[in-house]
């Protein structure tokens, strides 16, 4: 905060970055910022504030209209986001990231389709207006189990189970589609990296909770073919989604997971967002398994065994009651592999009660 100048108003410079700075993209970053805000708050002629306390103390005298649509990190608007409008991280590449508006595109096309189930499902089971409860679940999003539950429950014009499960369906649906947005995936230069594979997955968990045919999803993928970069043999975006979808299937390899650690006595309760529970064998010596996803409510049940131990462990897992696959520790969620190849102490068996969701590919 400047001293006053002739005209009596306080001036006041604020500089922003981007508090990931601080935190993965350098080495002791967070350590080095504590140290500055530490030295500054030593000294006798400056303080560290904040923007409330700001405009608390000086309050606005005029009203400043933002510019809309705006966007962080790039002078052209929102066109990062959409366009191959120039902005890129290398900038000893030349600017080829015609990309983004196809990305772009199909995710519109897909979220515009999700839109319109939720809202013509939407009305026949909640008692407001579907995108109003849309925006409550906000407030419970940060949660799983019984306090999802309970809201659903709270925004229903009936509590037969069907019409909770199918609630709680759509509204992960949503949420599904608005991260599939998730800005960094058209941040940095290329469309084979890791920000827009996490994005594509949450387009695939769109897709597999709307329950599309086979041709509408088909139709996303070709939309998808259309983003690629410029560099000869580059993978588009429709190579990216074919890579990141999880195959086996998600629900499969949690419940190979969950029968392994059963296998290996580790003590667990849940595995990323399922809860698993591991019955008593049958004469075939296999297992079943019954998985309640802790977000949306749904269950699966499948049975399986292990063979082996460790890094050498095949879990045998029987789907439909006819199809088999094998899944080896490398196709397991991760924090089961973990767990697998290098065992926990008891006391820190908790950790796998407390994964992140993307231990499961974020589904």
């Amino acid at each position: 905060l400047a001293p006053t100048l002739h005209d009596g108003q306080a001036r006041c410079t604020t500089l922003a970055t981007d508090g990931e700075t601080f935190g993965h993209h350098h080495k002791n970053g967070d350590r080095t910022l504590a140290l500055a805000l530490a030295a500054i708050a030593q000294r006798d002629d400056a303080r560290v504030t904040n923007a409330a306390a700001l405009v608390a103390a000086f309050p606005p005298t005029q009203d400043v209209r933002l510019a809309s649509p705006s966007a962080w990190s790039c002078a052209h608007g929102v066109e990062r986001w959409r366009s191959n409008c120039g902005c890129r991280i290398d900038h000893n590449k030349a600017p080829a990231q015609q990309w983004r508006g196809p990305l772009r595109e199909a995710f519109n096309q897909l979220a515009s389709y999700a839109a319109r189930h939720f809202e013509d499902t939407g009305r026949t089971i909640f008692r407001d207006d579907p995108w109003a409860v849309r925006d409550r679940y906000g407030q419970v999003v940060a949660r799983d189990g019984a306090p999802l539950a309970e809201f659903v429950s709270g925004e229903l014009r009936s509590d037969r189970a069907d019409a909770v499960n199918t609630a709680r369906t759509l509204l992960e649906m949503q949420r599904a589609s608005l991260r599939m947005f998730t800005s960094c995936a058209w941040f940095f230069d290329e469309v084979d990296r890791i920000e827009a594979r996490q994005v594509l997955r949450y387009a695939a968990r769109v897709i597999e909770m709307l329950g599309v045919p086979a041709e509408t999803e088909a139709a996303f993928v070709h939309a998808l073919s259309r983003a690629h970069a410029a560099r000869k043999g580059a993978a588009t975006a429709a190579d990216v989604y074919a890579a990141a979808r999880p195959t086996p299937d998600t629900t499969v390899r949690v419940a190979a997971g969950a029968l392994a650690l059963h296998a290996h006595d580790l003590p667990f309760h849940t595995i990323g967002c399922y809860a698993c529970e591991v019955g008593a064998p049958n004469d075939a010596g296999q297992r079943p398994v019954l998985l309640t996803h802790r977000r949306t409510g749904t269950q699966a049940t499948m049975l399986g065994d292990v063979q082996g131990r460790g890094a050498a462990a095949i879990a045998n897992m029987t789907i439909d009651g006819m199809t088999s696959c094998d899944i080896a520790v490398h196709e397991l969620p991760e924090v089961v592999a973990f767990a697998l190849l290098f065992p926990l102490r008891d006391e820190d068996s908790a950790l796998l009660d407390h994964a992140p969701e993307a231990a499961t590919s974020s589904r």
